[in-house]
């Protein structure tokens, strides 16, 4: 009788452990998944920034909109977690129709301060910063919390 009561002791320990474990994990979880939900938008927005960057080095400007790029219209650019894709003034905004990620992430590109005769661009999403030696033509309007955001965006 004892010997099963211990059984039962240790048991219940290991169980409540476990429990303990998994709680400590949920909410890690839920931001990696909005991590991956994210991640839709770069798949989505990869030949869009292609078009910018050689409509830049062809015309020396932005793409004003989506229809400058010969693109369709912002809602008609979506996927499973991006409501749509939207192009303005060479900034790309992508608007997400999920519920638990309500919001828009930004894609800006960023030029060389210097006034060299190189067309290239280094994109840069969200919250992050230019890198040396470049500046932004746009602002940043993402509303994705910085929590959400993968590394690079911060």
């Amino acid at each position: 009788m004892r010997q099963q009561g211990f059984v039962l002791i240790e048991l219940m320990t290991v169980v409540s452990i476990i429990a303990i474990l998994a709680l400590m994990s949920l909410p890690s979880y839920g931001h990696y998944m909005e991590r991956a939900k994210i991640s839709e938008a770069f798949s989505l927005t990869q030949n869009v920034t292609r078009m910018i960057t050689e409509y830049y080095a062809y015309y020396g400007k932005f793409p004003l909109n989506n229809q400058d790029l010969v693109l369709p219209a912002p809602e008609a650019l979506y996927g499973h977690y991006v409501k749509s894709i939207q192009v303005k003034n060479g900034t790309i905004y992508v608007t997400f129709s999920d519920p638990t990620l309500a919001g828009i992430l930004t894609l800006r590109p960023a030029i060389l301060t210097a006034d060299l005769p190189v067309y290239s661009l280094i994109w840069v999403c969200g919250h992050a910063q230019a890198p040396a030696g470049t500046h932004f033509m746009d602002e940043d309007n993402t509303t994705i919390p910085y929590k959400s955001l993968p590394l690079l965006c911060v």
